[in-house]
């Protein structure tokens, strides 16, 4: 499937030495060549923008992000999109709802008042100009997988159950008690993974665990079979969570799509998985533990997704089921969150809400619909 780069656009205005840049409301670009000091809410004249260019951005994407470049010196803000705005002279971005035809964006989070001093300065020579750029707020989402996009949950319930079988058959271990600690080996390891390396998600080191505490000796050879069949149940048993394949797909067509996900103790087995529920293709970029070294929640995934795609964090937005895996550090950086309460991990802080959590959903309808309003 064909990526379609997220759409951006830059113009230049230059400066006036009327130019005040203090209205409270509203920030505006003009190609007026004259200012009046009574236009306080205008940042620059002479603005050299095509109307549909922006025009374009507006009904492409519901927030935009402007950013301001004056020599060395950089703003930015963001807004919800007009997709009726339709002014071949000015550019207008208000704070308020208020709409017209010269309105690109809404709910702006700066006013004139609040761009950089600096750039207001440089604007007041007519000889210097400003680049401003118009993009999309938002230009990757990164999601999470295992129990965020994928119904990790039932298929690990059916496969420890399954495996609970096979070792009550095959080592006498009462298949009750098998898969109790089977269950307790997973929270355990879950918990211990965090932040570790990626050998911890091995299940190999469940096993020799499992045996352990029953008594029971196995070889290594035994050992590799149970991983095996234990990944074999998996892949028999899992499946995307409705809708999410539709809306990867749906999403690549405004952004980068991004998986970002701990190995299940080697990258092979997470890909296979992916490829046997296809959907390896309907990711821009797909980035494991194994590929950093080290477990989530950590920078250096972030940082690999930042210098790929040239994106900075609060251009991201991040999707995934352990608050404090998948969300906590993100939010430190800057990206936007959403929680998809699914899984076990979601049941033990059901009822609970985290600060770094932007949004809450527990369906993909949910999902979608806080995207849609997003991007």
């Amino acid at each position: 499937m064909k990526h379609m780069k997220p759409l951006s656009y830059s113009f230049r205005a230059f400066g006036h030495p009327n130019l005040l840049v203090t209205h409270r409301n509203t920030l505006e670009f003009t190609k007026d060549a004259n200012l009046s000091k009574k236009g306080d809410c205008i940042i620059g004249v002479r603005a050299d923008f095509n109307y549909r260019r922006v025009q374009k951005l507006c009904q492409t994407y519901k927030t935009l992000r402007v950013q301001l470049q004056c020599g060395s010196h950089h703003d930015s803000f963001t807004c919800k999109s007009n997709n009726a705005f339709c002014s071949h002279h000015e550019l207008v971005f208000r704070i308020s709802n208020f709409l017209s035809e010269r309105t690109v964006g809404t709910y702006a989070t700066k006013a004139a008042k609040d761009i950089n001093r600096s750039i207001v300065r440089q604007l007041q020579d007519p000889t210097k100009s400003t680049t401003v750029t118009v993009e999309p707020a938002f230009k990757a989402v990164i999601f999470d997988f295992d129990d965020t996009i994928e119904d990790f949950q039932s298929a690990k319930e059916a496969t420890h159950l399954n495996l609970a079988k096979h070792l009550a058959k095959a080592h006498q271990i009462p298949e009750r008690e098998a898969k109790e600690e089977l269950d307790l080996l997973d929270v355990k390891y879950s918990k211990l993974a965090k932040g570790k390396t990626p050998g911890y998600f091995s299940r190999h080191l469940w096993f020799i665990e499992l045996f352990n505490h029953f008594a029971v000796s196995a070889s290594e050879e035994e050992l590799r079979a149970l991983v095996d069949l234990y990944w074999k149940h998996v892949n028999q048993s899992v499946r995307m969570m409705s809708g999410a394949k539709e809306l990867l797909a749906k999403l690549r067509k405004k952004c980068f799509v991004i998986l970002m996900t701990d190995s299940d103790g080697a990258k092979a087995i997470k890909t296979r998985r992916l490829q046997h529920l296809g959907v390896h293709h309907l990711f821009d970029f797909i980035i494991t533990s194994d590929d950093t070294g080290c477990n989530k929640p950590h920078q250096s995934f972030y940082e690999r997704i930042g210098n790929r795609f040239g994106i900075m964090p609060d251009e991201c937005i991040m999707v995934g089921d352990k608050p404090q895996v998948d969300l906590e550090l993100a939010k430190k950086l800057g990206l936007l969150t959403v929680w998809v309460q699914h899984g076990d991990w979601s049941d033990r802080e059901a009822g609970k809400h985290f600060s770094y959590a932007d949004h809450e959903v527990s369906t993909i309808s949910e999902l979608k619909r806080v995207l849609e309003e997003l991007l």
